[in-house]
């Protein structure tokens, strides 16, 4: 079974997922890690204990970590339709969000985006160009959000300080789809991407250079 080289947690919290859509992104999402830092370091896949630890509290829901490998850095992510996972030598973080996932909500921006990253959405059509696809300015909230969620994953943000933290600098331009867009924001180097088969957004937060690969 698949599930033989997760740890006693995961697969606690698989089981306690209620949908198979849910069950199967999760499952996937922690195998493909394992496969990522394999191919990475030629370790064995069933050698890897994936583990997380929470800085604040020590409870095993915080940032992962492969037992063993302490300089090995990890990430992963899962969403309806979409699996990824990034390792490093150096602090990395990745995150996916569906093209329905974020809603941009002017009552909500403030408390999220910062005051430039505002008007940058405000300044977008509001409607989108083809049907079923996201508006232009549903497309960069989602773009800033996953920027976000992989700076929270980093440890460098936090919920409450999302609005205070503007990520402009890495670009508000539209993204070609289905092409790596490569930027820079301070001391972080953003990859982004727009899958049009899985209708998802996604951002690897990294120090270094990121190679990125599409499996499926």
């Amino acid at each position: 079974m698949l599930t033989r080289l997760l740890a006693r947690y995961e697969i606690d919290r698989l089981q306690a997922l209620r949908s198979a859509p849910a069950r199967e992104s999760y499952l996937a999402a922690h195998l493909l890690v394992r496969r990522a830092a394999a191919a990475a370091t030629g370790l064995d896949e069933q050698s890897l204990v994936l583990g997380q630890r929470c800085d604040e509290c020590g409870g095993d829901h915080g940032r992962p970590f492969f037992h063993g490998q302490p300089s090995l850095h990890v990430s992963l992510t899962h969403c309806t339709d979409a699996v990824g996972a990034v390792v490093g030598v150096t602090p990395c973080a990745i995150d996916l969000e569906g093209w329905d996932a974020v809603a941009f909500d002017p009552s909500l921006s403030e408390r999220v985006f910062s005051r430039d990253e505002c008007h940058a959405l405000a300044a977008l059509d509001s409607k989108a160009a083809q049907p079923g696809t996201p508006s232009p300015r549903q497309m960069l909230a989602l773009r800033l959000w996953v920027r976000k969620e992989c700076l929270i994953k980093l440890g460098r943000l936090s919920l409450d300080g999302m609005a205070a933290c503007d990520l402009s600098a890495a670009g508000v331009d539209a993204l070609p789809a289905d092409r790596l867009v490569r930027s820079a924001c301070g001391d972080l180097q953003f990859t982004e991407w727009v899958d049009s088969r899985t209708r998802t957004v996604g951002a690897i937060a990294s120090f270094t250079s990121t190679a990125v690969h599409f499996l499926g």
